[in-house]
């Protein structure tokens, strides 16, 4: 049984981020996976990691039976893709559901909680989705011998911007074969079910932002109203519009106010 990585394999790694690497990126593990995208280093050697190739070896099970439970096919399997505006960020998928849902098979040992696990993968499938333009994954877990499970795992906006900026940060680095400085880590998002309700009443910093929010309130409000209606009557062929102690500038954004000093 042949299993791991190809020589042609190993090169094309060094050719972009792929799902796999997104999570050191968002641990802050920049500078080792810089030594391997810059040829410094070659990969981890995982031919005699277990669980690794225990995961490559019951890939195909895992496909079918996910089928099995769930009536969805699993396509596009071992596809490689690459994000439109970000070439550099790549993925071999493997698998897609109904051609919106990221599929993502492990083989895990099943002695850690599924929201652990899914905290664990969310950098790789969130990765993936963004080079699929997809808002959809899937884990597709085997756990131990005796039990299988599926977990979805949406996109984050908020963190899929901080990943795809995080990549564009650690790419500029390869390209200008710089060594990279040392980078938080950076948790996954925590899901819905899992929020906590949390009372702020003895936090004095809290007290003195509600105290300024609450008397700036209806301040504010009245702010927007009058922006919105100085605005409305700059009309289309006018540039500059000064009165009363404000100016109204036009650019290629639009319209923006200020004091007139």
């Amino acid at each position: 049984m042949k299993l791991g990585l190809t020589p042609e394999q190993v090169a094309a790694r060094r050719l972009g981020i792929g799902g796999s690497d997104a999570g050191k990126i968002m641990a802050g593990e920049w500078f080792d996976l810089w030594q391997e995208k810059t040829g410094r280093k070659p990969p981890d050697d995982l031919s005699n990691a277990l669980p690794v190739m225990l995961g490559l070896a019951t890939e195909e099970f895992n496909a079918f039976w996910y089928e099995k439970v769930t009536g969805s096919a699993v396509a596009a399997r071992g596809e490689s893709r690459h994000h439109r505006a970000y070439p550099f960020m790549r993925c071999t998928l493997d698998g897609l559901v109904n051609g919106d849902t990221v599929w993502q098979a492990k083989h895990v040992s099943g002695r850690e909680p599924l929201e652990v696990m899914a905290a664990r993968y969310t950098p790789q499938v969130t990765h993936e989705m963004l080079v699929c333009g997809l808002e959809r994954a899937v884990l597709s877990l085997l756990m131990g011998t005796d039990r299988f499970e599926t977990v979805p795992v949406p996109l984050d906006e908020f963190y899929a911007l901080t990943l795809i900026e995080r990549e564009r940060q650690f790419w500029s680095y390869v390209e200008r074969d710089v060594p990279p400085p040392d980078a938080p880590a950076i948790a996954a998002p925590v899901p819905p079910e899992k929020w906590r309700k949390v009372d702020m009443t003895g936090s004095n910093r809290w007290s003195a932002f509600a105290v300024d929010w609450l008397a700036n309130k209806a301040a504010a409000a009245t702010f927007d109203v009058a922006a919105k209606g100085l605005k409305a009557m700059v009309e289309a062929d006018v540039g500059v519009a000064s009165g009363h102690g404000i100016v109204i500038v036009r650019d290629k954004r639009g319209l923006s106010i200020k004091e007139d000093r």
